[in-house]
């Protein structure tokens, strides 16, 4: 198995390379747009912090004076066709997406779009609403549209064998494609060993900026030590968040109940987890904000079985201040 896989991995970087050539060499065609845009993408398939850091990112440039955007891929979601993402539509997070709900919550003063293709999506809100930036959610990939600077996120407690090719690893490119990127943020560096910082840098190519990002878990709302917790979650990576959850507080951790990633929730769904409250005499339920925004469609039904929905969320904060992007975005600003 561990044969077919290095062939299967080495097909899948042979198709990479020949993706990032038509490209490289102008024989693909790339869509501009006049603003500027602003990629966040990672190499591996999810779990990097993508979702904080272009929420930080926009409350950055809003703080400029820039009108902001976010583009997003409507990945599992209901919608179908590029549009923007109201807050408070009865059609919620499901239809538009978790992710891009969540960051059109969270930055009402923003202009969120989703839609099937990232290009077309851009194409349409630039029509509509002509921002000074739109920042392109998961587009390192993404390269039928025109950026203007590359960011790409690296997870410090990732296993380094996850930046192998798939099926070898969870890669989507080899490390070596980081020389397109302006900067390499270095996520959660707070949470991996100074050994492990190290032999991840050594993996970056010399020429590209690297900066480094600490992550930090809040709850939104005490739990106290009486209570009896059941965690709840349809993330890429479930059992970092469930370790943040059993290490913020004393209270007792009785079970936990994870879906697929951007799974939609279902009355099922909610039935299933109240069943294992019961089961398990839990008091307080906790979940990401990410699945916040689709659980509260059914509120009524957790207040009823006298369950209370706690969320824990994830803060960042700057390490070290990546100097390429702040000159770049004064730039932007014009100044």
């Amino acid at each position: 198995m561990d044969l077919l896989f290095s062939l299967l991995s080495q097909v899948y970087g042979k198709a990479s390379e020949a993706k990032n050539f038509l490209y490289d060499s102008g024989l693909a065609d790339t869509v501009r747009v006049s603003p500027s845009v602003i990629s966040i993408g990672n190499l591996t398939f999810g779990g990097t912090g993508k979702t904080p850091v272009t929420d930080l990112l926009l409350k950055e440039t809003f703080l400029r004076g820039l009108k902001t955007s976010v583009v997003s891929r409507n990945y599992k979601a209901r919608s179908r066709v590029a549009q923007q993402v109201v807050v408070g539509d009865p059609r919620g997070a499901s239809y538009f997406g978790d992710e891009a709900y969540l960051l059109a919550q969270r930055n009402q003063e923003a202009v969120v779009y989703t839609g099937p293709l990232k290009w077309k999506t851009a194409l349409k809100l630039v029509k509509d609403h002509h921002p000074n930036v739109i920042f392109i959610d998961d587009g390192f990939q993404h390269r039928a549209l025109h950026r203007d600077y590359d960011i790409v996120l690296l997870d410090a407690t990732a296993p380094l064998e996850d930046y192998k090719l798939i099926p070898k690893g969870n890669a989507r490119e080899p490390m070596s494609s980081l020389e397109r990127a302006d900067l390499v943020v270095i996520t959660k560096i707070n949470w991996a060993t100074e050994e492990k910082v190290q032999e991840l840098k050594k993996m970056i190519p010399a020429n590209v900026e690297v900066a480094e990002m600490e992550f930090y878990m809040a709850l939104s709302e005490p739990v106290d030590l009486l209570q009896r917790v059941l965690m709840v979650s349809a993330v890429a990576n479930p059992k970092a968040f469930e370790k943040g959850v059993r290490e913020l507080g004393e209270y007792e951790v009785c079970s936990s109940l994870t879906f697929p990633d951007h799974h939609h929730y279902t009355l099922s769904d909610v039935n299933k987890i109240k069943a294992a409250a019961t089961k398990f005499s839990c008091t307080r339920i906790i979940t990401t904000e990410k699945d916040l925004v689709k659980l509260s469609a059914f509120q009524d039904q957790f207040s009823a079985a006298e369950l209370g929905v706690v969320t824990m969320s994830l803060n960042v904060q700057w390490r070290s201040l990546p100097k390429g992007l702040n000159e770049y975005l004064d730039k932007v600003t014009g100044i």
